[in-house]
């Protein structure tokens, strides 16, 4: 005789890994609002170098390369283990709009994608998801 406990054991499994799904995706993949602009995000952030003349449009903050979609900002942050900054140029190519670092931009950075100097990455990266 079933006493139909199964049915709502599989639908609260089905709630739970629902939600571990949301938890693991990208603001970006989450379906957010629009993008926000680039002079907004940084608003409250120490920057030591010149902003791109035009305010880019921004779609996702992201210090991970790998996680990095077209129109986003990515956040370079050295680290004990690695350096950010040696993923730049793979953020870039998946689209990254806008490079932050405390680092200076390479030499050979391609010009059509702002590279921004900040004192503190990690500060701004804080301040830049909380907008």
């Amino acid at each position: 005789m079933d006493t139909g406990i199964g049915i709502g054991c599989d639908v609260e499994k089905d709630n739970r890994t629902r939600g571990e799904d949301e938890r693991k995706q990208t603001v970006a993949q989450q379906g957010q609002p629009d993008a926000v602009s680039l002079r907004s995000l940084l608003e409250g952030i120490d920057v030591r170098s010149a902003l791109p003349a035009s305010d880019l449009p921004i779609s996702q903050v992201a210090n991970d390369s790998r996680k990095v979609q077209p129109g986003a900002l990515f956040v370079a942050i050295h680290g004990v283990a690695t350096d950010g900054n040696l993923f730049a140029k793979d953020a870039a190519s998946r689209g990254a709009a806008v490079v932050l670092s405390e680092s200076a931009a390479p030499a050979d950075w391609p010009r059509e994608i702002p590279w921004i100097q900040v004192n503190e990455p990690r500060e701004a990266l804080a301040i830049a998801v909380a907008y």
